[in-house]
């Protein structure tokens, strides 16, 4: 019998529920950094391309509306992230192969993920620490 190769079917029979997770994973985050990098490029490129066809101050005010929307969009994510947690971490656990210990180990999570999703919010993006800085 020849080994499980990484490309082939996961085989529930001759793989370990810790081996199918693993190699869930790997798949998952290979795919993710290739659809990351291209989103990056893609973004990149059509900045560039802005900044090359159109006066600055035009592009700096299309910025400017943009991110004005953005926050309404990173709100619907958050809502639906933090809101579909039980969905998210059952899909999850069906894909990943996980045990009911790891399970209720993922769902316990969800507040944690609502902390620090909110903090980064705050500080990184509506920048509330240098507001609060400047006002010292």
């Amino acid at each position: 019998m020849t080994e499980p190769n990484f490309i082939s079917d996961l085989n529930k029979t001759t793989l370990s529920q810790e081996e199918m997770a693993r190699r869930q994973g790997n798949r998952f985050f290979y795919r993710t950094l290739i659809f990351t990098g291209l989103g990056a490029v893609l973004v990149t490129l059509a900045v560039v391309l802005a900044f090359w066809f159109y006066p600055i101050d035009q592009v700096i005010a299309f910025f400017d509306h943009l991110s004005r929307v953005l926050v309404y969009w990173r709100l619907f994510l958050f809502i639906v992230l933090i809101g579909g947690w039980p969905v998210w971490a059952d899909i999850y656990r069906r894909w990943a192969y996980l045990n009911d210990a790891q399970f209720q180990q993922l769902l316990d999570l969800r507040g944690r993920l609502a902390f620090w999703l909110v903090l980064m919010e705050l500080l990184l993006t509506q920048n509330i620490l240098g507001s609060f800085i400047h006002v010292l």
